[in-house]
């Protein structure tokens, strides 16, 4: 690309010319579309904060139900470090000897297993934080009486 030349100062002024009159028609339909997105990710975020409270309040009045979910939030937290030691031995794998690299499907398998054990760490991580979540709200609503 060498804007010395004349077509090239032609056809960028082109280009800028149809986004322009592009963005003039468009600028309705996507403002429609971005305010039914808003709209529906706000009551999204008020019906799972509504949601939220309805289980802090079940926690907060069943002692029992507080044990269990302690139970299930460190059995998550166990299966997400296992995955992420898991990922990161297969990944550690693939490197053993530099000298010697290993044939590239080899290679190939251990990255997209090592890929695999990584969501399933993320997915194992975050559902022990969302659990973490409900129980420090819980211990919150027991010493100050007010969710946060």
């Amino acid at each position: 690309m060498n804007i010395e030349f004349f077509y090239w100062w032609v056809s960028a002024v082109v280009v800028g010319i149809i986004i322009n009159l592009a963005s003039d028609y468009l600028k309705p339909y996507i403002d429609k579309i971005l305010a039914t997105v808003s709209s529906r990710w706000k009551a999204r975020v008020e019906r799972k904060s509504v949601e939220f409270e309805e289980l802090v309040q079940a926690h907060v009045n069943d002692p029992m139900l507080v044990l269990l979910t302690t139970a299930e939030a460190t059995r998550l937290t166990v299966h997400s470090l296992l995955n992420l030691v898991f990922s990161l031995g297969l990944t550690g794998s693939a490197m053993l000897d530099p000298s010697r690299p290993p044939p590239r499907i080899l290679v190939a398998i251990t990255a997209t297993m090592s890929l695999i054990t990584l969501l399933f760490f993320a997915f194992f991580f975050t559902a022990a934080h969302n659990k973490s979540k409900v129980l420090h709200a819980v211990r919150s609503y027991q010493s100050n009486g007010t969710a946060i």
